[in-house]
């Protein structure tokens, strides 16, 4: 429930910027958490789009797809226009 400058639950208890649990929170700390969030998930985007980008050709490489978690031979899948698009095992 949002009263005055903060959000209350009945529920959650939040950890406040001193360590204090409590059952409420500052407006100005979540508009905090969520603008870190969001800076958080672009910059993981950007480094996920530089790098699956840099793939122009299949490449070889040995990971842990198996059922058991066995290290198999797999091939990324690449080409110059879709640059990485997938894998086969």
């Amino acid at each position: 429930m949002l009263f005055g400058d903060e959000f209350r639950s009945r529920e959650a208890t939040f950890l406040d910027a001193n360590g204090v649990r409590s059952p409420s929170l500052k407006l100005d700390a979540i508009v905090d958490l969520i603008n870190r969030s969001m800076d958080f998930y672009q910059a993981f985007i950007d480094v996920y789009e530089r790098h699956r980008g840099s793939y122009r050709e299949d490449k070889q490489v040995r990971g842990r797809i198996g059922a058991g978690g066995e290290m198999v031979d797999a091939t990324l899948l690449a080409d110059e226009e879709r640059r990485l698009y997938g894998f086969r095992g």
